[in-house]
C-alpha cells in the first residue's frame, strides 16, 4: 500500500506538530506511528497543565515536611516556631459530593508556593504569622502570652485564614470559591514553658478548628515533630533547651517497658532453664 507525501498540521492549545507523510511500507508506518506515542502523551499533559491549571493533588507523605519561621524584633528573634504542618477540609466539589482532603502548607508541587513568618514582639504578648499559598493569601497565626508571677508563656490564640479557588490548589475541585477564617479550639495553658526554654513536641498534635467565617464546617491543623519557643531574648535561630510534651514521654515509656517486657521474660526462661538441669543432674547421680 502506497501512500501520497504531504505534511499535517495538528494542533494542540498553543503547540503546533507537523508529520510527514510518506510512501513508506505499511509495517514501518505502524512503527513510526508507535514511536510517535510517546511524545503525544508528553504534549498532550503540558497542554493541560497549562491551558487547564487543575493539577491533581500529589499523595502526601506520612509525615508532613517541615519548615522553620522566625519574628525579628530590634534586639533578638523573639519567637520560632518549627514544625511540619497539615490541613485537613471538609468541603464540597465540583459534583456536590462532600470530600474531605488533607494537605500540607509546604508542599513543592504547588507553583509558587513560599512560606513567609512575620509578626510582632512586645513585651507580653507575641505574635507569629505565616503567611503561604498563592500570593501569600493564607495566614497561619501564633498569638503567645506571658505570664508575670511565674515568668512562663505559653500559646493563647491560633487562628487560619484561607481563601479557596476553583481550579487552584489546594483544592481544585471545590464547588465555590470561599474566601473564610477559623479559630483553633484550644486548652488552657498550651505549651506552657519557662522563659528561655523551648517547647518541643515530636508527636501528632491536632487541633479542631472552629469556623469563624466562610463556608468550610468542618476543619483540622496537625503539627508533627513541633518545636516552637516565644519572648526569647536572645538573636540567634538556635532553639533554647526544650520542654518535652507528655504524648512524647508516653511514646518514650512504651518501647522501655516492651523492652523491659522481653528482658524479664528472657530472664524467667533462663532461670527455669538453669533449673531444669540441675534437676536432672541429682536424676542421673541417684542412679
Amino acid at each position: 500500500v502506497l501512500v501520497t507525501a504531504h505534511w499535517k498540521e495538528l494542533s494542540l492549545g498553543n503547540i503546533s506538530l507537523y508529520l510527514e507523510i510518506s510512501t513508506i511500507h505499511p509495517y514501518k508506518m505502524k512503527l513510526y506511528l508507535l514511536g510517535l506515542v510517546p511524545i503525544f502523551c508528553i504534549f498532550a499533559g503540558v497542554f493541560a497543565q497549562e491551558n487547564n491549571g487543575t493539577v491533581v493533588p500529589p499523595e502526601l507523605p506520612d509525615t508532613p515536611k517541615g519548615a522553620k519561621w522566625f519574628v525579628n524584633s530590634t534586639s533578638a528573634v523573639c519567637a520560632m516556631f518549627e514544625a511540619g504542618v497539615r490541613f485537613s477540609f471538609e468541603y464540597v466539589n465540583s459534583s456536590d459530593v462532600t470530600k474531605i482532603e488533607e494537605f500540607d502548607l509546604v508542599n513543592d508541587v504547588f507553583k509558587g508556593n513560599t512560606s513567609l513568618g512575620v509578626g510582632t514582639c512586645k513585651e507580653k504578648e507575641d505574635e507569629l504569622r505565616i503567611r503561604f499559598y498563592k500570593d501569600h493569601a493564607w495566614n497561619l497565626t501564633l498569638e503567645f502570652n506571658f505570664i508575670d508571677n511565674n515568668k512562663t508563656w505559653e500559646l493563647s490564640a491560633m487562628t487560619l485564614d484561607y481563601v479557596l479557588t476553583t481550579g487552584q490548589l489546594p483544592l481544585p475541585d471545590v464547588k465555590l470559591n470561599d474566601t473564610g477564617s477559623f479559630k483553633a479550639n484550644l486548652t488552657d495553658h498550651l505549651f506552657n514553658t519557662k522563659q528561655n526554654r523551648s517547647y518541643q513536641c515530636e508527636s501528632r498534635q491536632e487541633f479542631r478548628l472552629v469556623r469563624e467565617t466562610g463556608g468550610i464546617t468542618n476543619a483540622n491543623i496537625t503539627f508533627r515533630n513541633m518545636q516552637v519557643e516565644a519572648f526569647r531574648t536572645k538573636n540567634d535561630r538556635d532553639f533554647n533547651n526544650p520542654t518535652s510534651c507528655p504524648e512524647d514521654s508516653v511514646s518514650n515509656i512504651v518501647p522501655i517497658a516492651v523492652g523491659a517486657a522481653l528482658g524479664a521474660l528472657v530472664l524467667i526462661v533462663l532461670i527455669a532453664y538453669l533449673i531444669g538441669r540441675r534437676k536432672s543432674r541429682r536424676g542421673y547421680e541417684s542412679v
